[in-house]
């Protein structure tokens, strides 16, 4: 059996040329970049729907204000 030398092998067994390896690295690396913009868009996104949740919220009324608000009324 003979061992080939190097190189990445495409479907076919064929050796890719650097060309293919470059394309099929810069396909790679745009995949990873997207993957990070929409990680970044969804922490963002999350980010602003927790300070919008806070600031539309009615203030949380604990049990003992609602207590001290009866005895006043």
């Amino acid at each position: 059996m003979s061992k080939s030398k190097g190189g990445a092998q495409a479907p076919g067994n064929e050796k890719m040329t650097d060309a293919e390896m470059r394309s099929v690295d810069a396909e790679a690396r745009a995949r990873c970049d997207e993957h990070v913009r929409q990680r970044e868009a969804r922490e963002t996104l999350r980010r602003d729907i927790d300070i919008w949740l806070k600031r539309s919220s009615p203030p949380v009324v604990t049990s003992v204000q609602a207590s001290q608000r009866r005895r006043r009324a």
